[in-house]
């Protein structure tokens, strides 16, 4: 009888990344939560990104739902060379329309594609630095006291 380390985490499915050739679309029909679920601790597993990161952007991003995502860029110098050694932060709610995990045996470092404010561009994962589900807040007051 073959056992398993306590940590060890059992796949609720069968998905993985290989099944998603594309990455995750957010246009794709939804996969369900055991299979977003299964993508999201594997994107976990190799990325910098937290389980609870990874599983906010997994599902916001197949939910076609914003998020807040936080990137640094590394800004080029006046002559356009790379690495002037200034960083750029960027925190915006975005709308995640592609999810491309790191590619095995690549350098390819895995990335999403982001949208907003009419603009959309690439952000690799590896410049990820937060990801946060956006909060709503409600306030009531009592229309009798002015």
């Amino acid at each position: 009888m073959a056992t398993t380390a306590p940590d060890a985490r059992r796949p609720l499915t069968a998905t993985t990344w290989a099944d998603l050739p594309h990455g995750l679309l957010a246009s794709q029909q939804r996969l369900g939560w055991e299979a977003e679920a299964d993508l999201a601790h594997q994107l976990a597993e190799v990325t910098h990104l937290t389980g609870e990161q990874a599983r906010d952007l997994v599902s916001l991003a197949a939910a076609g739902l914003p998020l807040i995502l936080t990137w640094r860029t590394r800004l080029n110098d006046e002559r356009g060379r790379p690495g002037c050694g200034r960083v750029e932060t960027t925190r915006a709610t975005v709308l995640v329309t592609q999810v491309q995990p790191p590619l095995p045996h690549t350098s390819y470092p895995g990335e999403v594609r982001v949208r907003y404010t009419g603009f959309g561009h690439g952000v690799y994962l590896s410049q990820i630095v937060d990801v946060q589900v956006p909060q709503t807040e409600r306030t009531y007051s009592d229309p009798d006291e002015g």
